[in-house]
């Protein structure tokens, strides 16, 4: 059993925000596994955003000094590896900015594009100050623990059948993980960390989809 268990602390407060007898299955702390989320445009807006800033940035910069010194290949490839580390912030037409070490320590945690279930699911637990999954017998919920603590509100919900395959996905010490893929082929990787770091959790979210 873990330190915390979600059900048992929250598990009241989770079925006062859930339809009249609508079942409680499982219920878990849930943010975005550590991994590369990135997507294809449109997928991250806020990435999109920052992506297209610094690359107005890189190219005013670069016009600005060919006004200055005049047209010239070599200058101009001398400013563009000058701005470079730019990419490191996003900047970059092909550098993926959360590929490494992401990558190496949590791998991809988030497929699919804009709009998509996966996407929607990303979005809500990042707009949400302490987000839970919870499992029914008729649905899949994403709730919000509100200010005051003590209380749920539901941030986004899909029907258990639009959940094509639910499976664990532990990763180095990481034991929490667990990924849901929908019926549209995206999918997502959670976590449970912060605050558990064992897999009971997770366990039981995917037994309980099963």
């Amino acid at each position: 059993m873990p330190l915390i268990n979600a059900l048992k602390t929250n598990g009241d407060v989770t079925r006062a925000v859930l339809d009249a007898g609508e079942v409680l299955f499982a219920l878990s702390p849930a943010k975005v596994g550590y991994g590369v989320t990135s997507g294809p445009r449109g997928a991250e807006p806020q990435v999109d955003r920052t992506q297209d800033r610094i690359r107005g940035s890189v190219k005013r910069a670069t016009d600005t000094v060919e006004r200055v010194e005049g047209d010239g290949r070599a200058r101009r490839g001398v400013v563009r590896v000058l701005l470079s580390p730019l990419a490191l912030l996003g900047g970059g037409p092909v550098f993926d900015p959360g590929a490494f070490p992401a990558s190496l320590l949590g791998g991809r945690t988030c497929e699919g594009p804009g709009g998509s279930t996966a996407r929607n699911v990303q979005q809500a637990i990042e707009s949400s100050r302490e987000s839970f999954v919870a499992v029914t017998d008729r649905r899949v919920v994403l709730l919000n623990e509100t200010a005051p603590a003590g209380s749920m509100e539901v941030t986004w919900e899909v029907p258990r059948a639009l959940v094509a395959d639910a499976r664990r996905r532990p990763r180095l010490l990481a034991r929490a993980r667990f990924e849901l893929r929908f019926a549209d082929g995206s999918r997502i990787v959670l976590s449970a960390w912060p605050p558990n770091v064992g897999s009971w959790h997770s366990k039981q979210v995917v037994e309980a989809l099963r």
